[in-house]
């Protein structure tokens, strides 16, 4: 994020906005900009007619509804009228069955990017807010905004930027942190960029997990990490994956056979933090794709992906035999299952 100016000066990005230095290193300034914009929120009245309402109550189906949105929120939801409404933007659902907004709460914009197609394919499989635990701040920023303010389409955007880990990180795009200085400084940088959630990762040392809590907490901004324990005891607020990478060089959340003994569990449950298992990564994408092999043949995939993101997936190794694929799952969502019936969140 730097630019030379024609006058041999140096433009550069800092959480604080942009900063110009001479390029002898003298004097320096930030460049007065107004980055305000406005939050484009939708208006008048839109009728969707004929539809089958699944409200996710727990309620059964309705049949043949009209549901009514004013602006931004519904208004009414009602038997479907033989009366054409007046003056109201009318859409056929043609019994189509309409469900409250999906959210995703483990993904990440920067892989892979899809440019302005990326907010409609996620609108086009039901996603309408959206969790990214890891990404590059201001990549993820720009799409943020650009879709609060009606520029560009997409879902809701809940962000961190870049992991919080040690001096050797994991992953490129961490923060490689070591000491409290640079500690400080990147825990600042998440309260002026306004970050939803801040990640610890895998290689940041456990007296420095305590220490961004701490900070973080004191902030009112949620903390979430692939680490258990001692995490847990310093009141980490979410767990992310059912297995994970871990500094300790071995999953402390999973076995080899993918099983979850009792301490995982009842730390997980007894302690309230929020978990969320993306049992995707460990098996579940093959295991959709062999229950219901034409998801990669359907429109919204053929008409919205990119031609390279359809081959990268088309290629990538599938179970064919339905029966091992589950058996192969199983043990995952056992301890999926053994968590909700012990109250975890």
């Amino acid at each position: 994020f730097t630019s030379w100016t024609p006058d041999g000066g140096l433009v550069f990005v800092t959480p604080r906005g942009i900063r110009r230095v001479d390029g002898d290193g003298g004097s320096g300034a930030y460049l007065e900009l107004d980055h305000r914009y406005e939050i484009g929120t939708p208006s008048g009245r839109l009728v969707l007619r004929n539809v089958r309402v699944l409200d996710g109550t727990g309620a059964p189906i309705r049949e043949g509804m009209d549901v009514t949105l004013n602006g931004n929120r519904i208004e009414t939801i009602a038997p479907t009228s033989d009366i054409e409404p007046e003056d109201v933007r009318t859409v056929d659902g043609g019994g189509r069955t309409l469900i409250p907004g999906l959210i995703e709460m483990h993904t990440h914009l920067s892989l892979p990017a899809f440019g302005s197609e990326h907010g409609k394919v996620w609108l086009a499989y039901g996603i309408t807010s959206m969790r990214t635990p890891a990404d590059m701040p201001y990549r993820v920023l720009e799409e943020r905004e650009s879709i609060r303010s009606g520029r560009r389409i997409g879902p809701r955007v809940f962000f961190t930027g870049g992991t919080m880990d040690g001096d050797r990180i994991y992953y490129s795009g961490g923060l490689a942190i070591g000491d409290e200085e640079e500690l400080a400084q990147e825990v600042q940088r998440a309260f002026d960029l306004d970050y939803d959630l801040v990640k610890t990762y895998v290689r940041l040392p456990d007296d420095f997990q305590k220490l961004v809590i701490e900070e973080a907490h004191r902030q009112g901004v949620f903390v979430t990490s692939h680490e258990i324990y001692p995490a847990i005891a310093y009141g980490v607020d979410g767990v992310e994956h059912v297995a994970g990478t871990s500094r300790r060089g071995f999953s402390p959340k999973i076995t080899d056979l993918r099983r979850s003994y009792d301490d995982v569990v009842e730390l997980v449950a007894g302690s309230g933090v929020f978990f969320t298992p993306t049992v995707l990564i460990y098996g579940g994408y093959s295991l959709a794709l062999a229950q219901e092999p034409d998801l990669l043949e359907e429109r919204r995939f053929t008409l919205l992906y990119p031609a390279w993101a359809q081959e990268r997936f088309r290629q990538a190794p599938v179970a064919n035999d339905l029966t091992g694929s589950r058996a192969v799952m199983a043990p995952i969502f056992e301890t999926v299952d053994e968590l909700a019936e012990r109250g975890a969140r």
